[in-house]
Parts: C-alpha cells; sequence; structure tokens
C-alpha cells in the first residue's frame, strides 16, 4: 500500500534506480506488481483520487496506462500476475458493492475477408500494430479445429511477416466436401497472441445429420 503518485524502482549493476509510473496529480494505494519475460514491469494499483482501478505496464517507448474499472470505489487490495501468454489478470475490491471483482484481458478480434478468384481462396485484412508476425490456420471439416484459447499448432498453414495483409491457398482451392475454414493471428515477437479473427470458409453449406 502506498500513499502518492505510483513509483517503480529495479536495483542493477549500478545502484538502485527509480522513476514515476506517471507523475501527475493523483494519489495511487495497493499497488500489485508482475514483472514479464522481458524483464518489464507491470503494475495494478486504486487511483485514491478518482476510486478507480488503474493498470499501467511498460515497453519500449515508455509507461502505458489503461483505466480498467471506472466505477465508483473499484480498485482497493489489487492483486496481480501475468497468466502463460503473459496478459494481466487482477482480483480486486469493490466498495460500492462489497464484493471481489475479477479482470481479465480479452483478445482482441482481428477481421479478416476472405475471396475466391483465379482458382485461388485469398485472405485479406488490415496491419495489427505491435505484430511481429501473422499465423494462418486452417482446416477441412474432416479435422478437428476447435481454436478455443489457441489454435492447434498442427494446423497452421503458415507464418507470415507483420507487413503482409494477404495470403493465397498455395494449391487452390480445396475439397468442396471439407469447406475448408481459416483463422488469422496476430503475435508479438514471441509468439504470444495479441489478437485473433474471426473464421473464414472457402464454401457454405448446410450441414444435415443422418
Amino acid at each position: 500500500m502506498a500513499d502518492g503518485p505510483p513509483k517503480y524502482v529495479r536495483k542493477t549493476a549500478t545502484g538502485w534506480q527509480s522513476e514515476f509510473l506517471d507523475p501527475s496529480y493523483f494519489n495511487a494505494m495497493y499497488t500489485s506488481l508482475a514483472v514479464d519475460g522481458e524483464g518489464l514491469p507491470h503494475v495494478a494499483y486504486y487511483n485514491a483520487d478518482w476510486g478507480i482501478l488503474e493498470y499501467a505496464y511498460k515497453d519500449g517507448a515508455g509507461w502505458n496506462r489503461r483505466f480498467i474499472d471506472q466505477s465508483l470505489s473499484v480498485g482497493r487490495y489489487a492483486s496481480l500476475c501475468l497468466d502463460a501468454t503473459e496478459r494481466p489478470h487482477i482480483a480486486y475490491y469493490d466498495g460500492t458493492n462489497l464484493d471481489l471483482k475479477y479482470a481479465h484481458v480479452v483478445p482482441e478480434l482481428l477481421i479478416i475477408a476472405g475471396t475466391e478468384a483465379g482458382g485461388l481462396y485469398t485472405l485479406s485484412w488490415e496491419p495489427y500494430d505491435g505484430a511481429a508476425e501473422f499465423w494462418v490456420f486452417g482446416a477441412g471439416n474432416n479435422q478437428i479445429f476447435v481454436p478455443g484459447a489457441a489454435p492447434g499448432f498442427d494446423n497452421r498453414l503458415t507464418q507470415l511477416p507483420s507487413t503482409e495483409t494477404t495470403w493465397s491457398t498455395p494449391n487452390g482451392l480445396g475439397d468442396p466436401a471439407q469447406n475448408w475454414t481459416y483463422l488469422l493471428m496476430a503475435v508479438n515477437a514471441g509468439g504470444v497472441e495479441l489478437a485473433r479473427s474471426n473464421r473464414v470458409g472457402e464454401f457454405d453449406y448446410q450441414v444435415v445429420l443422418p
């Protein structure tokens, strides 16, 4: 627990170094710290001036702040952890409803379009900030293809640099009986998922159960 602008302190080879997350007007209390695989800090804290929960993380450009819950009197006793994909999870107290709350990051949705032309099926999408690569996944109906928490890597068809915004099936359209389905994922340099797309397919038909 602290009172004053949030401050981060770390020890280096030359001694202790400190820096403000944001030296502005608010008081931070009930801070919780986690460090990611690159040694960069992530902090959850209660903004006592506004009565809200905030989250801050550091990258190569500096500190980034996010308002997580802006309800009245929320964020005390914040407890932060990072999961295996380094997404933050925060437990905290809701002083208005006298209850414990939980917040976590849901991957953003990329929008991809699929078009058929010249015997090929082509996916297209917009650039995504922070992506190092785009991974294309695909499978036919006779294969298991349920993305869930993460698509199975056996269904990853290709890895593309972040400068690419289109991809075409290399061997033309797939078997119409399989109705191939595709999904795109944006990942950072460490292969951690940043965002995933909707699913698109080469063929549309009705499935009739026996």
